[in-house]
């Protein structure tokens, strides 16, 4: 009888203050959630006896101030008491600035959906309106920066949390028109809100209105911009409309569309995947007459939003387009709007109507497993550091060794012959691979085999590899088939090519 195999299992670890023990592959291993909150977590060892990148699900668990803030609103409500809704939160901000569980997000949405409600509805907690308004932007930035607590819920669930954050802070701001009488703006480096003061579009002589008005003396500071033309302004109250502006960074990593099947075509015979990401900022524009955003038909010239981009969150990206949120859907749509100009640091959209816009873009590629990216990275580390010791320890010996160093004729002969063959070879490898690259990504030429040819060229001493093709006409790669991620470039090995080693 053969031996019996000893089953995977995951190491003993320690993540999100939890300690998790050795786990046999393919089961999920159960704790008790971090110090401060109550509930149970979960984390599953995959059949290759690593944990799931996903990390440690905290969806059942909850921090115990979420409880303790319930337990305050119900009795802020109980005594009709205006100076409690500021005090909570405050207290929510700080809860908020520590590290959260997933399950306190709902939480701390049912906790900003009340104090809105009442600061809107209730007279006696209307005076403390801006105060609110300005403590609500900073609790919703702050949950922004949690992005461990997004992760763990499913996308449909993130984009309901997205869109009810996005709900919440818009009818704080407009409801909060109608005693707040001066412009109000609540800067935090997540999100940006603004509402106007009433427009005199009457004294006015421009066609289109700026905002947010930071974007006047902002200048180049990546400001995120809308000018709204005259006639949304005139279609909603002749010099009384005002105008509400947001813009959020994070929150579009939670409102990404879902991946797309594409049909089998001669580009793609076995079908495709399309990815699209947000590649920008949300930003959110309305016309607030009376406190409350006013629905607008067709505007005769569009809105036109400015977006600023990163040009690194732009790479391996590709087909701009300009879209806006459903909230009813909750889906992306490009309809009523248009791509007016693209570059790598600007996108500008024309769009017919007033609400959430941001750029989505195909992402062309393949992502590199998180656990693959980290390995990468040490390797990375390790042989820099490895190189910057050879560099040390060279400069050493040309120091102590300077002395009757050009004594030893036959030895420095060979040691010179040596390192100038390794440094030639390295230099030919190079050479090669930069020439490959360029006949793979630029030439896109489809007949390979004299390439295949010259790599067997005799560098045996310093390694050497063999490009085999298993299918010419398999083998043969299009534009549509470049496939990489951000950093750099690889084969797709179901066309046919591989890379093996000799």
């Amino acid at each position: 009888m053969g031996a019996q195999l000893t089953p995977q299992t995951c190491a003993k670890t320690s993540r999100r203050g939890i300690e998790w023990p050795a786990t046999v592959s393919g089961t999920t291993a159960t704790r008790p959630c971090p110090e401060g909150t109550r509930g149970t977590s979960s984390w599953r060892c995959t059949v290759d006896g690593l944990w799931s990148e996903d990390g440690p699900n905290t969806m059942e668990c909850q921090s115990d101030w979420t409880i303790q803030r319930q337990d305050a609103l119900e009795e802020t409500i109980k005594d009709q008491d205006a100076s409690g809704i500021p005090e909570l939160l405050r207290a929510m901000t700080s809860d908020t600035r520590r590290p959260m569980v997933a399950g306190d997000l709902p939480k701390l949405l049912n906790v900003l959906d009340v104090v809105q409600d009442l600061v809107s509805r209730e007279p006696w907690a209307k005076s403390s309106q801006k105060l609110v308004n300005q403590l609500i932007v900073n609790v919703v930035h702050n949950a922004l920066r949690a992005k461990e607590m997004w992760r763990n819920w499913p996308l449909k669930k993130r984009q309901t949390f997205a869109t009810r954050l996005l709900s919440c802070v818009e009818r704080a701001m407009t409801s909060g028109s109608l005693t707040v009488h001066s412009s109000e703006n609540y800067v935090q480096p997540l999100v940006m809100t603004e509402m106007s003061e009433s427009i005199k579009t009457s004294a006015q002589q421009s066609n289109y209105f700026l905002f947010p008005s930071m974007a006047l003396w902002a200048g180049e500071n990546n400001v995120d911009s809308v000018d709204i033309p005259k006639e949304a302004l005139e279609l909603a109250g002749l010099d009384r409309s005002r105008v509400y502006y947001a813009s959020y960074a994070n929150i579009g990593d939670e409102m990404e569309p879902p991946v797309e099947l594409i049909s089998p075509s001669e580009q793609h015979p076995q079908g495709a995947e399309r990815r699209r990401r947000v590649v920008s900022r949300v930003v959110a524009a309305s016309v607030v007459l009376d406190g409350r955003s006013v629905r607008l038909p067709a505007l005769p010239r569009p809105i036109i939003v400015t977006f600023h981009h990163n040009p690194e969150t732009l790479r391996r990206m590709s087909s701009p387009q300009c879209s806006w949120w459903d909230m009813e859907d909750l889906q992306w749509s490009s309809s009523g709007c248009s791509l007016q100009s693209h570059n790598s640091t600007h996108t500008v959209c024309a769009c017919s109507h007033m609400t959430h816009f941001a750029v989505l873009m195909d992402y062309v590629g393949h992502e590199v497993p998180t656990m693959d990216s980290h390995l990468l990275t040490v390797i990375t580390y390790v042989g820099c550091t490895l190189s910057i010791i050879c560099l040390i320890v060279t400069f050493l010996c040309f120091v102590i060794f300077v002395k009757g160093g050009g004594d030893r004729h036959f030895e420095c002969s060979v040691i010179a012959g040596c390192l100038l063959y390794f440094f030639l070879s390295a230099l030919t490898w190079m050479l090669l691979e930069g020439y490959q690259l360029y006949q793979m990504l630029v030439e896109m030429r489809h007949d390979m085999s004299r390439w295949c040819n010259r790599r067997h060229l005799p560098w045996n001493a310093s390694g050497s590899h063999d490009i085999t093709k298993e299918n010419h006409k398999r083998g043969t790669m299009s534009p549509s088939d470049r496939s990489g991620t951000g950093n750099g470039c690889n084969f797709e090995f179901h066309r046919g090519v591989v890379m093996a080693g000799r």
